[in-house]
């Protein structure tokens, strides 16, 4: 115990002389250290809490910082969590975030009740505007649902693409439908986790409207069926 509050206690030391130099610009060197902490532990930096068996923190000029976390990596934001095997995540402010995720992927939103599931992840955040989108490079599915008022809706396709319409409604756009169901809730749909301290940079927890976009799907003679289906659902926070 007392030598994993060591290692903390050391890379927290490191991280605190990094940016006394980054302010420098005489030491402008000191940039491209990193701050590394390995066997599973967990490291708060900046607005996030980090996790994994092998944890990279570098700090950029210009205020620009990034992470790579691999091995069981986790990423958790207020109400918002990331889960991969591969984490790579740089950012500057809460307007300029750049996310990269691989490998058994799952994100989850507490307070919107919004779950996503994917092999590869990416997700570029800009003032007002934030894209994600959702694949498999095997050309299995990906899959995202959302659950309120005791109902969950399920989105199953070979791609997913997810952007912010405005400051409060996402558009989820599925290339490839495989299924669109609502269904009633299951207590396995509800997520549940302890959140870390309330965020700017916690983007999805600012969404209180989720909109989908389902395009017409097509038979098995290949004729297009005119199923064409939008639906709004309010995800109450």
């Amino acid at each position: 115990m007392l030598s994993r509050i060591f290692a903390i206690l050391v890379c927290l030391a490191g991280l605190q002389v990094i940016c006394s130099a980054e302010e420098n610009p005489r030491q402008a060197k000191a940039d491209h250290d990193k701050v590394r902490v390995t066997g599973d532990q967990t490291l708060e930096f900046g607005p996030f809490v980090l996790q994994g068996s092998d944890l990279k923190v570098h700090l950029h000029r210009q205020g620009q910082r990034s992470v790579v976390i691999s091995g069981n990596a986790r990423l958790l934001c207020g109400k918002t969590r990331f889960m991969a095997r591969f984490i790579e995540a740089s950012w500057k402010n809460p307007d300029e975030m750049n996310f990269t995720l691989q490998g058994d992927i799952e994100i989850q939103n507490m307070s919107g009740q919004l779950r996503m599931y994917a092999q590869q992840a990416i997700l570029v955040h800009r003032q007002d505007r934030t894209r994600l989108f959702l694949e498999n490079r095997r050309r299995g599915s990906v899959t995202l649902l959302s659950t309120s008022n005791q109902k969950t809706t399920e989105l199953v396709a070979v791609r997913i693409a997810v952007y912010s319409k405005d400051s409060k409604t996402f558009r989820v756009v599925p290339t490839d439908l495989v299924s669109f169901d609502e269904r009633d809730r299951r207590l396995t749909d509800q997520i549940r986790f302890e959140a870390s301290a309330p965020s700017e940079y916690d983007i999805f927890n600012q969404i209180s409207k989720v909109e989908f976009e389902i395009p017409p799907r097509r038979s098995a003679s290949a004729q297009s069926q005119k199923i064409s289906k939008t639906e709004f659902l309010q995800l109450l926070k």
